[in-house]
């Protein structure tokens, strides 16, 4: 999928977010799908110290995750995960069929930060949502003290972890640490 503008947004590509994300037995069930098929292909990566950026809104943190993302080695979502975040690993298989990179666009923020499909982006909350649906409302996100161990959300989280530095690391020695930006990280 490319990044769009309103003129290159399909309602094709229309329609597949909003089935992807208006359907949370979807996601469960393809997420579900993909721990059966694949767990073996990223049970014994180790997750070592992940870095979580998190800011107030408009401070800076893109800029901060595409920098390290740039000069480190460093695993996180990009705009390719899009829109299965829940199951990256068959996402990609799936995707390589009609998968296209586009020229570097500004982000619709009007910030003067050039994005594409390859350009990193924090697409956890999809996981804290499916864990926590009660947190969110139209009024914000109530804070919530431990997330952990609750109703196997640190499962889920490290295993999502593990198929993203599977899916960015380059060859089966270069184990990238998993990096996580998002305004409201936990």
């Amino acid at each position: 999928m490319s990044v769009k503008t309103p003129s290159s947004y399909s309602k094709l590509d229309r329609a597949l977010h909003k089935l992807a994300f208006n359907s949370k037995p979807l996601q469960d069930i393809l997420g579900d799908m993909e721990q059966g098929l694949f767990a073996k292909q990223w049970q014994e990566i180790v997750i070592e110290k992940p870095i979580f950026i998190t800011s107030l809104p408009r401070a800076g943190t893109t800029i901060v995750l595409e920098t390290l993302y740039r000069i480190s080695n460093l695993a996180t979502h990009t705009y390719r995960d899009m829109p299965f975040i829940l199951m990256p690993v068959i996402w990609q298989k799936v995707s390589r069929l009609f998968r296209q990179t586009s020229k570097l666009k500004e982000r619709a923020h009007g910030d003067g930060l050039a994005i594409n499909e390859d350009s990193p982006e924090a697409f956890e909350e999809v996981l804290w949502k499916k864990y926590f649906p009660g947190q969110y409302s139209p009024q914000g996100i109530t804070c919530w003290p431990d997330a952990m161990g609750q109703g196997g959300f640190e499962e889920l989280i490290r295993a999502h972890m593990q198929k993203i530095v599977m899916l960015r690391r380059k060859d089966g020695s270069d184990i990238p640490r998993y990096i996580s930006k998002n305004n409201a990280n936990i």
